[in-house]
């Protein structure tokens, strides 16, 4: 077949505008052509127009960008250079537009030069064959999706220190790359920007420069073995190392206040103690679930709150787990399975237990919980089967449905409230389905048998004792918990720490209601005779003696 060739300039096309001009050259023969830009200035766009050039897409395998030309245009070379494998991008060049080289699926090795400073969004997205890849040291930003399944990247991808931004997905999915290093400049990493990047292993370092690590980041990048996270971090999003299996190493920085739902779910590799630092605030919904090689958990004494399923199935964690005093909620199911621990620590803040949160705790022995707490939810401490002793605190006042089930070997409970926490009878899974009420001992505080006795549930008890327990010791003269005091008095009864339209009663020990009214100025003058009484207030219950 006769060959064609193409020793003239073909076309002598020039876009004039207020950049600057810029044209082309095409040359070699056959269907091996060399396009060259020439000019200078700023390539036009082509999001609407096909560049003219376009015709001769399939037969290009080269492409030079000459010195003077500042940037390359959105769409230059999008998608129909199949035979593409070579770019030569003139030191002049600052920008590279949107989807300049999209699917370019030929190109093998690209350096980007020193004279980049953004990359567009999707720039070099799909580009599957691209097997090396340079980035210049004045690049900022690299933008939205811009090397995305960029399958061929192999070894070490260093990203340079001018670098202040990771866009979203930018480097999803590369997942022949080995090595990672982020510059010292970059301080966002955006959602996905390195998910699925399963090849890359050893070390990763977020250098403390970065502020945020977004959602997804390094989703299932399963062949990493250890992480050290900066010391700017402040937030750790969802599913950031979610599916990171191959972790056995974690370090939390200390400026850490957010980590997010499922942040390092499924690291099943993890091993050792995890420290969550004292900057962190919250533990979000499956944070760490499933990371069941985990020993020992620290937990830092700035968090208030630790959400559903946050250590779910962690089931390697062994000995004590210490809740510190700043947490005020154990969401459902956040210790779910643990079945290791041996002894469990509940700070004197938490308020609520809410749902299965301890549900499958087998190897707790013995549990108090702290006088701080109000309510203990459904299926709480279900099925710790290795309970033998609890102790419940006086500030409990609702037990939920199963709370208590399957603890099978409980043979002691302590219930320090005078009032009995309310318990809703149910025909199957009671509160407590399992426990042998024949030969588990029910202690209460002094004189509060028969109210107890009166009440749904805790009248099944058949061994009922009474208790002097510390916390509720009672003075003639006058009893304090620091929140409320009552001062008794041959007149009457004087309550302070209340507001005035709080409702006070009055309880007998066997649980009769003798009086009740708003507080008003804190004085009750009704006429009590001797003996030993239950006073209910909205912040509190006290035993006193009158």
């Amino acid at each position: 077949m006769k060959k064609i060739f193409f020793t003239l300039i073909l076309s002598l096309f020039a876009v004039i505008n207020t950049f600057g001009t810029t044209g082309y050259t095409i040359n070699g023969s056959g269907s091996n052509l060399t396009l060259t830009i020439t000019g200078t200035g700023n390539m036009p766009n082509y999001d609407n127009i096909a560049p003219p050039w376009g015709s001769y897409s399939l037969y290009i395998d080269s492409l030079v960008i000459e010195e003077g030309v500042t940037s390359i245009g959105n769409y230059a070379f999008y998608n129909y250079y199949p035979k593409l494998k070579s770019v030569t991008i003139g030191n002049s060049v600052t920008s590279i537009g949107t989807l300049a080289f999209y699917n370019c699926t030929g190109l093998t090795s690209l350096a980007i030069p020193n004279s980049v400073t953004s990359i567009g969004e999707q720039a070099f997205c799909n580009c599957a064959g691209l097997k090396s890849l340079t980035i210049g040291n004045s690049v900022t930003s690299i933008g939205k999706m811009a090397f995305q399944s960029c399958y061929g990247i192999t070894g070490t991808l260093i990203i340079p220190n001018s670098v202040t931004s990771i866009g979203y997905s930018a480097f999803l999915y590369c997942r022949s790359l080995t090595s990672l290093t982020i510059g010292n400049s970059v301080k966002l990493i955006d959602e996905s920007a390195f998910s699925g990047c399963s090849g890359l292993t050893g070390t990763l370092i977020i250098p403390n420069s970065v502020t945020t690590i977004s959602n997804s980041a390094f989703f299932n990048c399963n062949g990493l073995t250890s992480l050290i996270i900066g010391n700017s971090v402040t937030e750790i999003r969802s599913n950031a190392f979610s599916g990171c299996s191959g972790l056995t190493s974690l370090s939390i920085g200390n400026s850490v206040k957010l980590i997010y739902g499922g942040a390092f779910s499924g690291c099943s590799g993890l091993t050792g103690t995890l420290i969550i630092p004292n900057s962190v605030t919250t533990i979000g919904e499956d944070a760490f679930y499933n990371c069941s090689l985990l020993t020992s958990l620290t937990i830092g004494n700035s968090v208030t709150s630790i959400a559903n399923s946050a250590f779910s199935g962690c089931k390697g964690l062994t000995g004590t787990l210490s809740i510190p005093n700043s947490v005020t909620s154990i969401e459902s199911s956040a210790f779910f399975n643990c079945s290791s621990l041996t002894l469990l620590i509940i700070g004197n803040s938490v308020t609520e237990i809410v749902g299965s949160a301890f549900s499958g705790c087998t190897g707790l022995t013995s549990l108090s919980i702290g006088n701080s707490v109000k309510l203990i939810d459904d299926g709480a401490f279900s099925d710790c089967s290795g309970l033998t002793s609890l102790t419940i605190g006086n500030s409990v006042t609702s037990i939920g449905i199963g709370a208590f089930s399957g603890c099978t070997n409980l043979m002691e409970i302590n219930s320090k409230n005078p009032i009995p926490p309310k318990i809703v009878p149910t025909p199957t899974y009671q509160t407590f389905s399992d426990v042998n009420k024949q030969k588990c001992i029910l202690y209460v505080p002094i004189g509060c048998t028969n109210i107890y006795r009166s009440k749904p549930v805790w009248t099944e008890f058949f061994n009922i004792k009474e208790k002097d327990f510390s916390s509720l010791t009672a003075i003639n003269d006058v009893v304090s918990d620091n929140e409320i005091s009552v001062n008794i008095t041959n007149a009457g009864i004087k309550i302070n720490g209340c507001n005035p339209s709080d409702k006070v009663s009055i309880y007998s020990v066997n649980g009769q209601l003798i009086y009740s009214s708003k507080i008003g100025d804190g004085f009750i003058s009704y006429p009590l005779q001797n003996g030993v009484y239950i006073i209910q207030t909205p912040k509190k219950s006290l035993k006193v003696i009158y």
